[in-house]
């Protein structure tokens, strides 16, 4: 039950850092839909790695890339578009 619970903490904090990437992203560029998806992707790739090597890291990356094309949905609450 103890390391579920680690396991569990470990996603909410990865889903937390990968959120505040996409919040930077979308302010630092004019909020920029496709630039808060890339900066939510970079955020989530570590779920997605299975190998500690460059060819792990890059197949996270598009794996995390394609799931927030599909299954993602940011809204921009502030400020708000007129």
């Amino acid at each position: 039950m103890t390391v579920q619970f680690v396991l569990l903490y470990q996603a909410k904090s990865t889903l937390d850092v990968a959120a505040l990437e996409a919040a930077r992203e979308g302010a630092v560029k004019h909020g920029s839909m496709s630039a808060m998806q890339a900066g939510l992707a970079r955020g989530l790739a570590p779920l997605y790695a299975r190998q500690a090597d460059a060819t792990g890291v890059q197949s996270a990356l598009l794996a995390a890339q394609s799931a927030v094309v599909k299954t993602v949905s940011i809204e921009i609450v502030s400020p708000q578009r007129p």
